[in-house]
């Protein structure tokens, strides 16, 4: 095992080097290169990001050109780029006895305190209500007074609340937050500022469990991780190569599980549970996937087993055959019903994605979407992957089996049935439904087992296969998904508790955080002008952001001495107090209703706060709660992003009417409801459905006579469609990426072998050409027609919005000249009037009956009144005009400005228009902000990616069924010429192919057929010449061999005729000796003669059957009877039968012991050792000599006809030998040491005799 497992790591080692680099990166980013690798480096950061904001700051208040453009209050001050800054540049100028003025300011995201001005010169550190700056502050004295020029250097973004448009970080380093802090305890890091002054201290968190590695740091992590699960999947195939596959799987669920359990309890790599991927608020089922993150492990972990097992288990050896086939049925009902278990745990996990999760689903809108859907389909996709693997490798042994289609669906409907009756754990219709699909799965597998053995990517109906489990999840994830009726639910009865006559539930929650308790810790904030704004905007939005629609929220304090503390209004204390007096008391203990019910009323909710140490009184508080018309808060709730439901906040998508004693009592007036209901149309249960093809409406009968009706564009059809082609979508292209992943890893990353497997089949290419035309097609025409819808959106948005804001001007122009005293007329007077309270609440007013949003600027671009004093009031943005707006109205005197504005990451169209006075003077400047410009376009381009996405997919199946049947038609045909071309052969008449259809593969086949005569004609000539080759060498050959001995017999003749006519000759003798030598060559001649025949006739066999020891035996008598030969023989201990023509045979083994003793000629001892053993079912003869050998280049001609070592001889003995083995069916060899000997083999097939029969 061990030598197995260093040849594997030396094998493998590539990966495990690259996984080592990978790491090593990681590790040197993180805590060297990246800025945030350690406090020193961080500290050096904020110090150059200050230095470089305060030489520029100091740049130019130094330049006299830059500073004298800046004081200059008329100037064009665009050469600056002031605008473009990352820091606050503002200008005041000093006034005796008055406060400064500010002439310039070159942002609204930022404010400059009045107690700050009056610092002395120099560099600050100032905490504001939304984060610390550093304040740079210079007076600079000119001819016309002196000016403060002050620099607000943002260092961290601190807000009241946070939201996904607003997030607490630091200013210039976004990624530091929840890695550093400022440090109040006086330990950490000095930060100093260019001048050397402290400006605060940083601390990192101590083992802070939300720190997050930089994303390049993380990026080579995450394939330092990939790379050592490659070597790792490296070494567990060359342990199953060689120790087999039961050992592989072994050592592959052994890794699986260590690295799982590693992976729960130990942050390795590196803390990704900080990670919301790995949050249960995300997505939590169970202890196994306890969140979205380890659903994603798991299932690449698990797809991991189900792949290795589908491509290794064939490697079993044959051992464990017999034991498979005594218990074939068994282990085929136990694994159809571990294919019924997967299958309901996959609906399970699918189901669970909708159940257990806030994963956004609702692909209809592409922009609630976000990553963790992505992560779904991913998941949905090795979910696919690992269920088509599985359905392979537990549906083979019912094959193997011999189940039919019907016993296996019998088997897997009982199965399930059973898993359903245990389980019980609801969804039944689902899984009923999953054994239905079982069926037609398992009949389609049928269909297509062919597909199943091979990648699903190989295979050709790869479209149909990814359309079905497409089709599969959609239905799951539509069936399981019932957050819309959930929500509407939810909706109704916030409803419907509004609509109760006193809602004093509502107010109960709302003020149940009023306690003495909070108040000891917070009321002495409310003696600061800053911080009671601060506290009483929070509690506003922490415990009343439910009523922003419905009630205008003012919290009134007093002191002890019952003394206003910074109210907004006059109201005194006597004057409450006397409201609450005549007010009718709720259930609620200290609220109260004063007025109608039906008509207008105010809650009124009275406290006494007093100490929770002493009792003694602190202060007192009044929370009044207006009805308010016409309001829309549009902006606070989608910046605050507050999950209250109220009234206002209902969906754009829903309609919702109200009826109490089943009369209309409020509605939402985008619908045609009833204004009554009749008896029959009251729900009697507490929510009823009632779908149309058109409308889905939700009842429900809230009791005390109230019923909310909440109605819906029924949209299921194509949120289905859509899903589907998500779905599809998301498989193709993870599929083929994986795909083209494990090819690239395959080839080890090597060029050349990426390049070779870069030769693809025609199929491939043209389905991978027609999915690439409408990917691109998709890419061009989303992009092209976005922009469109963009530029058209923005037009026709900026039109309406111009349009609105002119009348609406109008509106408040023409009101406040109506409103405007006659006796009201010099200009000091108009500008009292214009500047005042009545005119700001006056626009307000006229904005809120036109559901508009306004703020109101006075000429030197102060706020005097907003329809969203929030946001303003938390300090998310300034009390002053945006400074572009203001200088193109105020100091260019345009009639216009419109720009695109941003608060926090919310970007809106906004536009500023001045107000004129009956003077036709400038009194105001009004701004429209177009607060739900992105909202609608988000929508308009969500529609249209939903049109998009699901042409596409339609686009899709169409170019998969085109290159399927284009690609059948193409391959079909060469198919047919593939057989054609595989029949070829030069001992046969080659036939033509008969093609009736004039297309390119025409002239192919026409181009084969004239190579087929051509090939014919050439076959033809070529056998006349090899046949006449063949007869010329015979003819030579025979004519040799014949010579040979006819010389000798000439000679010898024409001695004895010599020696006749010598009478001294002895006539007896000699004829003798010539008659011998005669006789000697006539039989060699003969000799030749029968070599020739016996080569002739070497197919004309009579087979039939014998023990190769009946033919060896008689050979051991013949030679082992002369002197100096000794011939052994080794048999065999089991009778080894063959059928051969038994003759030719026995000439075989007389040629071989003959040439092995000819062979040996040479040496002291005449030995040749035979020996015969049964090899599987062949039985092996060796016969073995101890002569000099056959050399290499003899040994490549040794079989070949009339080649020969000896000086006579026909060379055809060993060729008669090796076509007598081989017409019987076995092969003959030979291996030889030159001076040590030779051996040969012959082995032939065992005669079967049932086989036979």
């Amino acid at each position: 095992m061990i030598t197995t497992l260093r040849k594997a790591i030396f094998k493998q080692g590539y990966s495990l080097i690259i996984a080592a680099w990978m790491f090593t990166l990681s590790f040197v980013i993180s805590n060297y290169w990246a800025f945030n690798a350690s406090p020193e480096k961080v500290k050096q950061s904020f110090e150059s990001y200050l230095a470089s904001q305060e030489q520029d700051f100091e740049r130019i208040t130094t330049t006299t050109a830059a500073l004298n453009l800046l004081l200059d209050e008329k100037a064009d001050k665009s050469s600056l780029n002031l605008l473009d800054k990352d820091y606050g540049v503002f200008v005041y100028a000093l006034r005796d006895s008055l406060p400064p003025r500010q002439t310039y300011w070159n942002t609204f995201n930022m404010n400059v305190s009045q107690q700050d001005l009056h610092l002395p010169d120099g560099y600050y550190p100032i905490r504001a209500n939304n984060g610390l700056f550093e304040m740079l502050k210079k007076t600079i004295p000119t001819r016309e007074g002196s000016y403060l020029v002050v620099g607000m250097i943002p260092i961290r973004w601190t807000y009241f609340i946070e939201s996904k448009y607003f997030r607490n970080s630091f200013a210039h380093a976004p990624d530091l937050d929840g890695m550093y802090y400022i440090d109040r305890t006086g330990a950490g890091e000095s930060i100093h500022n260019s001048k050397g002054q402290q400006l605060f201290k940083l601390s990192k968190y101590a083992q802070n469990p939300d720190q997050h590695p930089s994303m390049a740091s993380l990026i080579f992590k995450l394939l330092g991780i990939l790379f050592v699960l490659i070597f790792i999947n490296g070494i567990i195939n060359e342990i199953t190569l060689i120790k087999g596959f039961y050992k592989g799987a072994f050592w592959l669920l052994v890794t699986v599980v260590l690295l799982r359990f590693m992976t729960y309890w130990l942050p390795i790599p590196f803390n990704y549970r900080s990670y919301e991927l790995f949050s249960p608020i995300i997505y939590a089922s169970n202890m196994l996937h306890s969140s979205l993150g380890d659903l994603l492990i798991n299932t690449l972990l698990f797809f991991w087993i189900t792949f290795f097992i589908k491509y290794r288990h064939t490697k079993v050896g044959q051992g464990h055959q017999q034991l498979v086939k005594k218990y074939s049925k068994v282990i085929a009902i136990t694994a159809l019903f571990l294919f019924a278990l997967c299958t309901m745990n996959m609906v399970s996990i699918v189901t669970s994605l909708v159940r257990d999760s806030k994963i956004p689903i609702n692909v209809a809108d592409f922009f609630n979407l976000n990553i963790y859907t992505a992560v779904t389909f991913v998941i949905l996709t090795f979910i696919t992957l690992s269920f088509f693997n599985l359905s392979y490798f537990l549906n083979l042994p019912a094959l193997n089996a011999g189940f039919n289609l019907y016993e296996r669906m019998a088997i897997v409907v009982v199965s399930g049935l059973i898993l359903i009756t245990v389980d019980g754990a609801g969804l039944v219709t689902i899984k009923i439904l999953a054994l239905i699909w079982m069926v037609l799965y398992l009949f389609i597998l049928q269909v297509r087992w062919e597909d199943l053995p091979g990648p699903l990517v190989a295979s050709r109906y790869f479209l149909f296969w990814v359309m079905f489990f497409a089709m599969t999840f959609t239905a799951i994830l539509q069936l399981s998904n019932n957050r819309r009726l959930e929500e509407k639910k939810r909706y109704a009865e916030a409803l419907a508790l509004q609509a109760d006559n006193a809602g004093e539930n509502l107010v109960k929650m709302a003020i149940s955080n009023f306690t003495n308790f909070f108040w000891n810790d917070n009321f002495n904030r409310l003696y600061d002008d800053g911080d009671n704004r601060f506290v009483k905007d929070s509690l506003i939005m922490a415990n009343f952001s439910g009523f922003l629609n419905k009630f205008n929220t003012r919290i009134y304090t007093f002191d002890a001495n019952r003394e206003p503390l910074y109210n907004a209004d006059s109201s005194s204390f006597s004057l409450l107090n006397a409201l609450v007096s005549n007010s009718k008391p709720t259930n609620v203990t200290d609220l109260y209703i004063h007025g109608s019910e039906s008509d207008n009323f105010n809650y009124i909710y009275r406290k006494e706060i007093s100490s929770v140490y002493n009792q003694a009184i602190m202060g007192y508080m009044f929370v009044v709660l207006s009805p308010r018309k016409y309001v829309n808060n549009n902006l606070s709730l989608e910046l605050l992003n507050n999950p209250v439901i109220v009234t206002g906040q209902i969906p754009q998508n829903y309609s919702y009417a109200v009826y109490k004693n089943r009369q209309i009592f409020s509605n939402s007036k985008d619908f045609e409801f009833s204004d009554s209901l009749s008896a029959y149309q009251v729900p009697r249960r507490e929510f009823k459905q009632i779908n149309s093809f058109k409308v889905k409406e939700l009842w429900y009968n809230a009791g005390n006579h109230t019923t909310v009706v909440i109605t819906e564009k029924n949209s299921d059809l194509l949120n289905t469609i859509t899903l589907f082609a998500y779905l599809f979508s998301s498989f193709v292209v993870v599929i083929v990426l994986l795909k083209i992943s494990g090819f690239i890893i395959q080839s080890r990353f090597k060029w050349k072998l990426i390049k070779n497997g870069l030769n693809f089949n025609i199929r491939f290419q043209v389905h991978a050409t027609l999915i690439f035309i409408s990917m691109f097609s998709f890419i061009v025409i989303g992009i092209s027609t976005i922009s469109f819808f963009i530029s058209r959106f923005n037009k026709s948005n900026k039109d309406k919005l111009m349009q609105s804001t002119q009348i609406l001007a109008g509106e408040i122009e023409e009101s406040l000249g109506q409103e405007l005293p006659l006796t009201m007329q010099t200009p000091n007077e108009l500008d009292a009037f214009y500047n005042s309270t009545l005119a700001a609440q006056r626009v307000i007013e006229l904005a809120n009956l036109n559901k508009q949003d306004v703020n109101l600027y006075d000429r030197n671009g102060n706020l005097e009144a907003s329809s969203q004093p929030y946001i303003f009031n938390e300090n998310i943005v300034s009390n002053k005009m945006h400074p572009k707006a203001f200088d193109a109205l105020h100091q260019r005197h345009r009639i216009k400005f419109f720009q695109q504005e941003t608060i926090g990451k919310l970007k809106y169209l906004s536009i500023y228009v001045p107000l004129y006075g009956k003077n036709k003077q400038v009194f105001g400047y009004l701004n429209t902000p177009a607060l739900n410009s992105q909202y609608e376009l988000d929508q308009e381009i969500s529609s249209f990616l939903v049109t998009i996405i699901n042409l596409n997919a339609l686009i899709f199946l169409l170019a998969g069924a085109v290159a399927s049947l284009l690609t059948f038609r193409i391959t079909q045909s060469f198919s047919v010429i593939k057989e054609d071309m595989r029949k070829i052969n030069l001992g046969i008449e080659n036939e033509e192919i008969q093609w009736d259809r004039n297309d390119e593969i025409g002239d192919l086949v026409q181009e084969y057929n004239i190579m087929v005569r051509k090939l014919g004609e050439s076959a033809r000539a070529l056998a006349r010449s090899e046949r006449e080759g063949a007869w010329k060498e015979m003819a030579r050959q025979v004519a040799h061999e014949i010579k040979n001995p006819l010389t000798p017999m000439k000679l010898s003749l024409q001695f004895l005729q010599r020696s006749a006519q010598n009478p001294s000759t002895d006539i007896h003798s000699l004829s003798k000796r010539v008659s011998d030598m005669l006789i000697e060559q006539i039989d060699q001649l003969a000799k030749i003669a029968s070599d020739f025949s016996q080569f002739a006739n070497i197919h004309h066999t009579k087979p039939e059957t014998f023990t190769i020891e009946e033919i060896i035996r008689p050979l051991l008598l013949l030679y082992n009877t002369e002197d100096g030969i000794e011939v052994n023989y080794r048999a065999s201990q089991e009778k080894n039968t063959v059928m051969a023509d038994k003759v030719q045979l026995r000439r075989v083994f007389t040629n071989l012991i003959k040439n092995a003793l000819e062979a040996s000629e040479q040496m002291d001892q005449f030995s040749v050792t035979i020996q015969e053993q049964r090899i599987e079912k062949n039985v092996m003869v060796t016969v073995a000599d101890k002569g000099m050998g056959i050399t290499q280049q003899e040994a490549a001609k040794i079989f070949v006809p009339n080649f020969t070592t000896k000086t006579s001889g026909t060379g055809l003995g060993l060729a008669i030998c090796k076509g007598i083995v081989e017409n019987a069916g076995g092969q003959i060899w030979f291996e030889s040491e030159v001076g040590k000997g030779t051996t040969f083999y012959v082995s032939l097939p065992l005669y079967n005799a049932s086989a036979t029969d």
